[in-house]
């Protein structure tokens, strides 16, 4: 028998009514676990073991397109890290709090399928959409940094081919500098955190300063409240100076998150026009 379940896609049979696949009539089109489920909500665990589900994924080629349908409870992303084209389909959104809203969802998916491991070494190849769209502004070392913040910001795809990494050759000297190029790279990767996502950054500032205003300037409103007099005019001057710092830092982030989604919008409509470029070059 040839025939495949329409529902969870299991080779039909109807040999052992404990096997997966099982039906009592060769004529019916979903075995009797889909069956009891779609007609009386009873659901009865699936025989089939890890090593089954892996010999299934196996047999996919790296070039068909794989629609994954998973639980957002129970997400194994590691299944199709390996390939080229998937379609993830997620069910169970309804069991989520409203307060998770759905891009938050996106973002998390998105950054758990790149799954970068190291950002420093290895050899690069980028797609041509890549290159004709990244602005490159490091000069030295950090630019990796750079490549990898703006790859996954842009959500483009990245995939980590592992290779056997050896020590260098005795009596070869190191161009890097620890502290040096260490220091570069953090700097650049602070820089990055501001201008990729500014309301973080300048909201968690604006915290601070409010907070340090009102370490100072309590103490000196609560005696005010008691005596009438304000005894220390300097820590009231300085509370005062704080609080007005944290609201322009407040407002600042919320001026460049709009520029920063404005840059994103139009981002993607430079990238369209580029995958238009690229099609014009192609038939020339």
């Amino acid at each position: 028998m040839n025939k495949k379940c329409l529902g969870c896609g299991i080779p039909l049979q109807d040999k052992d009514i404990n096997l997966d696949g099982y039906i009592s009539n060769i004529d019916k089109n979903i075995c009797t676990r889909c069956f009891k489920i779609k007609n009386y909500g009873v659901y009865n665990k699936a025989n089939m073991s890890n090593k089954d589900y892996m010999k299934i994924i196996d047999s996919i080629t790296n070039n068909d397109l794989v629609i994954y349908v998973s639980s957002l409870l129970n997400l194994n992303i590691d299944y199709i890290n390996k390939f080229k084209d998937v379609i993830l389909v997620l069910t169970k959104r309804d069991i989520l709090p409203k307060s998770v809203k759905d891009n938050k969802i996106i973002d998390y998916i998105k950054k758990r399928y790149n799954n970068i491991k190291d950002i420093m070494t290895g050899y690069r190849a980028f797609s041509y959409e890549f290159v004709k769209g990244f602005p490159v502004l490091s000069k030295g070392f950090e630019i990796e940094t750079e490549m990898t913040i703006h790859a996954v910001d842009k959500n483009f795809k990245l995939v980590e081919v592992p290779v056997n990494y050896r020590d260098r050759p005795e009596g070869s000297i190191s161009k890097l500098n620890t502290y040096r190029d260490g220091f570069r790279v953090l700097k650049t990767i602070f820089t990055l955190f501001k201008e990729y996502k500014p309301t973080f950054f300048f909201n968690t500032l604006t915290l601070i300063f409010l907070a340090l205003a009102l370490i100072l300037g309590i103490p000196v409103v609560g005696e005010y409240i008691k005596t009438g007099l304000v005894p220390r005019f300097p820590s009231l001057i300085v509370a005062s100076i704080f609080t007005v710092i944290s609201l322009l830092l407040w407002i600042t982030g919320i001026i460049l998150q709009v520029i920063v989604k404005k840059h994103k919008q139009l981002y993607e409509l430079m990238l369209t026009q580029i995958v238009r470029n690229k099609k014009e070059e192609i038939k020339l």
